[in-house]
């Protein structure tokens, strides 16, 4: 059936008439509206019906949907132009789509390029060497060794809890990386967290404090628009996580050990605990699950706690038994109690 189409922009964020008609075209497909998105173009017909959309979040394509009798058509290819052309007018130009594998060819014809791969999703990105140039920013020096290890932290605040880590692995290592994540979706900046770390491991030698790049993905930024219903969110997400790990950033630096804390508490970590502790082998990489540290009183040592206390009780004395003298010491500057201030406003 051949139809005028009309070519749309939508602001969801500004207008509620514009999220609603997204809303409901993307369920007519079987697909969930996503509420991160912020811009988004489509094709509509005479009655202003939506009958194809594609969205966006700050660097991330998603929800791709085209009805049924217009599958087939360059709409697509002209939907990713119009998406990228409007990125790159609010200056974001590195960019990046989360899509099933049948979907791949797609988006590789409109200029993205794989990161990394499994059997449920496919993370692309429209730079062609991306994710080698952030790995050769990481290689200022080469080690040749079997005990070059890495964590992964996220540090809302640095803790002694994150301190014992990084010590017990650093003895276990000729060279340790730390990933910071680089994402700002915390209470403390990126920025700041990646400060603290740095000044509180300032002391071991064999410590090197890196930005995680674009290339550690979070739960906050991992679309599930595209996933059946039936697929275990969690778990993809941290396959695809592992996967960039073990497939590009380990082999680059020579990675062979990668330690976690242990999580008894967290079902979700424990996942991620655990998918790594069945992929990573595959790729030459162990795992090691440290115990995590308690406080003289027997009390677990966690950024969550330390938030929590920060919000009821603000800085005490109590302080000094869960952060180092560096993280205390920003506690206490101005910076750092309008940090708390936020922390103790109702979410």
């Amino acid at each position: 059936m051949d139809r005028e189409l009309r070519f749309r922009e939508y602001l969801p964020r500004l207008i509620d008439l514009d999220r609603t008609k997204l809303e409901m075209f993307l369920k007519s497909q079987g697909l969930e509206y996503e509420d991160d998105i912020i811009y988004a173009c489509g094709y509509a017909d005479d009655q202003d019906h939506l009958l194809a959309c594609a969205c966006c979040s700050y660097n991330t394509l998603k929800c791709f949907a085209i009805d049924s009798e217009l599958r087939g058509s360059n709409l697509s290819g002209q939907m990713i132009s119009n998406l990228i052309s409007n990125r790159i007018q609010e200056g974001v130009s590195h960019l990046f789509v989360f899509t099933k594998p049948e979907n791949v060819a797609l988006f590789e014809s409109s200029g993205f390029y794989i990161i990394a791969e499994t059997n449920n999703v496919v993370m692309l990105e429209n730079k062609a060497a991306g994710i080698e140039q952030y790995i050769r920013s990481l290689r200022v020096n080469t080690w040749d060794s079997d005990t070059i290890g890495a964590i992964v932290m996220n540090c809302n605040p640095f803790t002694l809890g994150h301190r014992y880590l990084i010590e017990y692995a650093s003895k276990l290592c000729e060279k340790l990386y730390i990933f910071v994540v680089e994402e700002n979706q915390s209470a403390f900046s990126y920025d700041v967290r990646l400060t603290l770390v740095k000044q509180g491991v300032s002391d071991l030698d064999n410590v090197t404090v890196y930005p995680s790049g674009p290339y550690i993905i979070s739960s906050s930024t991992f679309p599930t628009y595209f996933l059946k219903k039936d697929i275990d969110v969690t778990l993809t997400q941290a396959e695809l996580d592992i996967a960039i790990f073990a497939q590009r950033i380990a082999p680059a630096l020579n990675i062979k050990l990668r330690f976690v804390g242990e999580e008894p508490k967290c079902h979700t970590t424990q996942k991620y605990n655990n998918a790594m502790k069945r992929i990573l082998p595959e790729y030459g990489v162990e795992i090691v699950e440290i115990p995590r540290k308690e406080t003289e009183c027997g009390n677990v040592i966690s950024a969550s706690t330390v938030r929590a206390r920060l919000s009821a009780e603000g800085v005490g004395e109590w302080l000094h038994d869960f952060v180092p003298r560096t993280t205390y010491e920003f506690l206490c500057n101005p910076e750092g109690k309008t940090i708390i201030e936020k922390l103790k406003q109702p979410i």
